[in-house]
């Protein structure tokens, strides 16, 4: 019985190692896209780059770590896997957006943070902050 738990966790493993690794991949370079606002707040002197360093360092973390816990498994991506690597990606990268939001905002919940970041990937412009013109220019960004 043992034996065959143990193995189709293996296999589950197997299936979903190239979904992980590259979902892995996606994590870092949305990470490294912190740049940006890191260039502006460092160039501008806002005050925020603590908060970007931090994000960057988590983000490039978890997506380091989830590529190299499957890297190993090889495969390849099914049809059906990039429709779950799309839900995935997006709602997991909104996620990691937060970051900057919570780690330089006093205040907001990770649910409003979470609301900011799809709203600002989405382009919808909706707002559960206030105050946006006080905010450095690097969030804004």
């Amino acid at each position: 019985m043992m034996d065959a738990a143990a193995t189709a966790r293996h296999g589950a493993l197997d299936r979903y190692a190239p979904l992980a690794q590259t979902l892995g991949l996606v994590v870092i370079l949305f990470g490294l896209s912190f740049l940006l606002p890191l260039a502006v707040s460092h160039a501008l002197g806002d005050g925020a780059e603590a908060a970007y360093d931090e994000a960057i360092a988590i983000n490039v973390a978890a997506g380091a770590g989830l590529w190299l816990v499957s890297r190993k498994r090889g495969g390849e991506l099914a049809l059906r896997d990039g429709f779950l690597l799309v839900v995935l990606a997006w709602a997991g990268l909104a996620g990691f957006a937060t970051l900057p939001l919570l780690l330089y905002i006093d205040g907001p919940s990770f649910t409003d943070a979470y609301f900011e970041t799809v709203s600002a990937m989405t382009t919808t412009g909706a707002t559960t902050l206030t105050g946006l013109d006080r905010l450095p220019p690097s969030i804004n960004l």
